[in-house]
């Protein structure tokens, strides 16, 4: 490890380029992992998502003031039913309207099907008249804790949504977490449904129907009996639709409602697949760089032959070099992803945006990334330089080193 070291400070420009190419590739590398992560996760963000559905028709959510309610007395296989209203207008706190203006009103039910972190209070708290939730971020801006008890005043004018007492305030019961990370847009205040009485159509785009089914429930049956449920209460010749919750975020499902966040599957394919090539170039960019400047430890190399150094033994030094090689970098790599992350934000305009994590979901993610990496070019160095003579160049290193020259041509073609 001594000489390897000397040597990246005896050629500081080749250290220097092989540091920033693997660097620049990695950054890269750790955004849209965090980011394909995020996604993937987006479905899986609430316990039972495979038997959590959305009701919907024609492709959008649907709903009525009374199908909630039909459901729960008619559809024994349902285990929940939620519904809620989005309201676009702002409540005000402290006589200024909410920066988000996007507020949701819904009953506890909803806490019960969304388990949701609770960061003060109880979920019981928001079962009294007039009762309301904050998020966290919300609460952060307005004094944490000290929010508890304070009054939020709707606006006298709720769209498509009516109240029995307009402009009457709301009593902050409880802090929640964030709904940054899940299926739902980013309201900030959850006010007390029951009672709020709804003049909404039978289709909307602020509408959340939700239903939860019993484990082994057949979903084609259960989609026919909810359709008859909610034609003959309603009077009305429709087909019902239900899409799950963990599918739902890169479904079809959904394009023409706001009330649930969407995401185009196909994009997020393309920049796995491009962060992949950019990674597989920058790898066989290392190991020809390292195997084209091996032939300065040639002497080193054979030495360590002659004197019996075996072949795993070549290879797991080549392998340790390339891990702190790769660690260093990639600790570079990281402290870089804060110059790119709001640039790739901007860019994808993704309604998850990406933020890079420390969790230890997410470390494990970056040392299986290290170890790969550094056991891939360990490997493939060590197999280019393994059969160096004290007095010779290696003719089969030098072959290996063309092939993988030509396979980064190939590779930077693609990209």
């Amino acid at each position: 490890m001594k000489s390897y070291l000397r040597f990246l400070g005896r050629n500081k420009v080749y250290t220097a380029i092989m540091a920033v190419g693997l660097s620049v590739a990695l950054t890269f590398v750790i955004v849209f992992t965090c980011y394909l992560k995020q996604q993937l996760e987006v479905g899986y963000h609430y316990p039972d998502s495979d038997r959590i559905f959305i009701v919907g028709m024609e492709g959008t959510a649907a709903s009525n003031s009374r199908m909630w309610t039909m459901f729960a007395e008619n559809i024994p296989e349902l285990e929940g039913v939620v519904g809620g209203e989005i309201s676009i207008g702002g409540m005000k706190y402290n006589g200024e309207t909410a920066s988000n203006q996007l507020t949701l009103y819904t009953n506890s039910d909803f806490f019960k099907m969304f388990q949701t972190r609770m960061v003060a209070g109880n979920i019981e708290d928001f079962e009294p008249k007039r009762s309301a939730f904050v998020t966290e971020s919300f609460a952060r801006r307005n004094g944490m804790e000290e929010i508890i008890g304070k009054q939020l005043i709707p606006p006298s004018q709720m769209g498509w949504l009516a109240t029995d007492d307009e402009g009457e305030p709301y009593i902050i019961a409880g802090i929640i977490e964030d709904f940054t990370n899940t299926i739902f847009p980013d309201f900030e205040i959850v006010a007390n449904f029951d009672e709020r009485k709804s003049s909404v159509s039978l289709q909307g785009n602020g509408i959340l129907p939700f239903i939860k089914v019993k484990e082994g429930t057949d979903i084609e049956p259960l989609t026919e009996k909810l359709s008859k449920v909610y034609n003959d209460g309603l009077n009305r010749k429709i087909t019902l639709q239900l899409e799950r919750l963990d599918r739902l975020y890169f479904s079809d499902f959904g394009a023409k409602t706001t009330a649930i966040k969407k995401e185009n599957g196909d994009r997020l394919t393309i920049f796995v697949l491009v962060v992949f090539f950019l990674l597989v170039s920058a790898i066989f960019n290392y190991i020809n760089l390292s195997v084209a400047n091996a032939e300065r430890r040639a002497k080193e190399l054979g030495i360590r032959r002659v004197v019996g150094e075996s072949r795993g033994r070549i290879v797991l030094r080549t392998f340790i070099e390339s891990l702190a090689f790769t660690t260093v970098s990639f600790a570079i790599a990281l402290a870089a992803t804060s110059l790119v992350t709001d640039w790739v934000n901007y860019l994808l305009q993704s309604p998850i945006p990406i933020s890079v994590s420390y969790k230890l979901d997410y470390i494990l993610i970056y040392i299986l990334i290290i170890v790969t990496i550094a056991a891939i070019c360990g490997i493939a160095v060590s197999a280019a330089t393994s059969d160096y003579k004290v007095r010779s160049s290696n003719t089969g290193g030098r072959t290996l080193s063309r092939l993988f020259i030509v396979i980064q041509f190939i590779l930077s073609f693609i990209m």
